[in-house]
């Protein structure tokens, strides 16, 4: 390509008139300005479908955490360096705010790249600039636990900034020429765990606007100017106060819709400043990716009122959603659901988790993936027509969820959040009838985080490229079948697995931190931790695999150990809870 570039600029200058090349020139600035602006097109149209990966990536709650000291005690949310007197032994010279600074100094002055491969660890924090660790003489260990240089598994500690960015390097080796597009589900700030160093709406800003930023420059433009899809999704710690997000259009959605112009489409820009919530034609007239904004629908934010009233933000969205799908079940597409709190129903209110499950089933012929984060845990689980029904009373989120529960320590993660919500999973995999029928069920994916409440993850999955005409459904009659079906509460059938746009697999990738924290003068790297298809035997990510899974889970001890393990994501966590 660049030998043809130099090719034709030769040309040009021998047989050209100074005239004629500046209007060319003029041409081609406004060719490129055209394709970098607001309103470009977010799918790929440039990409012919031999071209296509068939692959996508998912990141999600990476919770960077400027205040973070290496070799801070964890019971300090890993803020604060303890010597033996119990004084606070941090370096004032390399406080949070001064070592925020300087990240943040250095992603606005690189707004296209970061020297030295990207990597702002090796320039920004430098040993030199870290504070210095204690002296094993004079640190006292918490529980044998102090915060290590890439982060403290197993704890409530947030990600250190080097973790972000060992973290964005290993993908922009390793997946940016490998994906189609990217689903990036929420939390992009530091949890609210620290009295001492509480968070701000101007902190919370600025890190939303970093992880965007380094967003955009691992995942750079390729052809016309264009850079793949990238949907992401508003965190309940993506705001301020964490979980309260009020109705729109308000300032924090405004803040938001600045730092994502590049990813949410000029057509949704209305809907994203209202909502939160939009859809991105992920693959041109095959995939569509709908982000939802699920703090409307979270108990915990009281400032709005559930699904059941008209006005109410959550109504809204769900017959916005309701109506996508339509639009997308016309044009014979494929859909992923997407966003943060996943559809659990301890976390919706009664009336948004119904109104959710009643969609998932109805859309069966559309929605492909339901793709969440939130919870910290890998772990799938199911809706189905046993769910609460509409008119329900709400009722107040149980204390020692996994995810947002208050805890202290991570004893009282194990024994009492993790433990209560394995209870529900395991009766739920129990329950699956031997003859299910798939139209009664729809499957949630949660995905492990890259913040080290365990071990910090990443999920990439493999979607089917082509189509097989024998197995698909075609013609104008099924189209409006499917929309009888739903209009006399009868389920039309899931997609075919053999359908373009299907989930056949996905790879999960984990980093080892005790390995990390011991070689600290190597970047962690992320390595494979299992396949569905290779590890799980999943022919594909359809209704009928998972279920088949969730039965063989329950039955079979050996497995649950298995799954147990990659559950905590091999932190040894599940030792209290199995």
């Amino acid at each position: 390509m660049d030998n043809h570039k130099d090719l034709t600029d030769s040309s040009c200058r021998r047989h050209w008139s100074p005239a004629v090349l500046l209007i060319c020139s003029a041409i081609a600035c406004t060719i490129l300005l055209t394709t970098a602006t607001y309103g470009a097109p977010t799918s790929a149209p440039w990409l012919e479908q031999t071209e296509l990966k068939g692959r996508f990536l998912q990141m999600t709650d990476l919770h960077p955490d400027e205040h973070y000291l290496e070799g801070a005690a964890v019971w300090t949310s890993c803020h604060t360096i303890v010597g033996e007197d119990g004084d606070d032994h941090n370096n004032d010279d390399v406080s949070g705010q001064k070592r925020f600074q300087r990240y943040n100094g250095r992603v606005r002055r690189y707004p296209f790249g970061y020297p030295n491969d990207r990597t702002l660890s090796s320039n920004i924090l430098r040993p030199e600039l870290l504070p210095s660790r204690a002296s094993s003489s004079s640190v006292v260990p918490v529980n044998n636990t102090m915060g290590g240089r890439y982060g403290a598994p197993n704890t409530t500690c947030d990600s250190p900034l080097g973790l972000i960015d060992a973290t964005f390097n290993w993908i922009d080796k390793n997946v940016v020429d490998s994906v189609d597009f990217v689903v990036w589900t929420g939390d992009n700030a530091r949890h609210d765990s620290d009295n001492t160093h509480p968070r701000t709406q101007k902190e919370i800003n600025a890190l939303n606007k970093i992880i965007a930023n380094k967003v955009l420059n691992t995942f750079p433009p390729g052809p016309l100017g264009r850079r793949i899809p990238i949907i992401p999704s508003i965190g309940n710690n993506d705001i301020y106060p964490h979980n309260i997000l009020q109705p729109g259009p308000n300032a924090i959605l405004q803040h938001f819709a600045t730092i994502w112009t590049e990813f949410i489409p000029e057509s949704m820009a209305k809907t994203f400043a209202r909502g939160g919530y939009y859809s991105v034609e992920a693959i041109a007239d095959k995939i569509t990716v709908v982000s939802l904004n699920t703090l409307y629908f979270y108990i915990p934010n009281v400032a709005v009122d559930g699904c059941r009233e008209e006005e109410q933000p959550g109504t809204e969205q769900m017959d916005w959603l309701e109506a996508e799908l339509d639009r997308l079940r016309k044009r014979k597409m494929v859909a992923y659901l997407t966003g943060h709190v996943p559809p659990d129903k301890k976390s919706y209110s009664p009336t948004c988790y119904s109104r959710y499950t009643k969609i998932a089933l109805a859309y069966q012929d559309v929605i492909v993936g339901h793709l969440f984060g939130h919870a910290n845990i890998d772990h799938f689980f199911l809706l189905s027509h046993g769910g609460n029904k509409e008119g329900e009373e709400e009722s107040p989120p149980e204390d020692g969820l996994v995810g947002d529960a208050p805890i202290d320590n991570n004893a009282t993660l194990s024994a009492q959040g993790l433990s209560t919500y394995l209870e529900d999973l395991w009766m739920q995999y129990d329950t699956v009838p031997r003859r299910a029928q798939l139209k009664d069920y729809a499957i949630v994916m949660v995905s492990p985080s890259v913040v080290p409440t365990y071990n910090p993850t990443l999920r990439v999955f493999s979607y089917q490229l082509d189509n097989s005409d024998g197995d698909t459904q075609d013609g104008e009659d099924e189209d409006e079948d499917a929309e009888k079906l739903y209009h006399h509460h009868r389920r039309p059938s899931p997609v075919p697995s053999t359908t373009f746009g299907f989930p056949q697999e996905f790879t999960q990738y984990w980093c080892n931190l005790t390995h990390a924290n011991k070689h600290p003068r190597t970047p962690p790297t992320y390595e494979i931790e299992y396949r569905t298809r290779e590890d799980y035997g999943l022919e594909n990510l359809g209704v009928s695999e998972w279920l088949g899974l969730a039965r063989r889970i329950a039955r079979e001890e050996d497995l649950k150990r298995v799954y147990l393990d990659r559950m905590v994501v091999q932190s040894g966590a599940n030792t209290t809870v199995a």
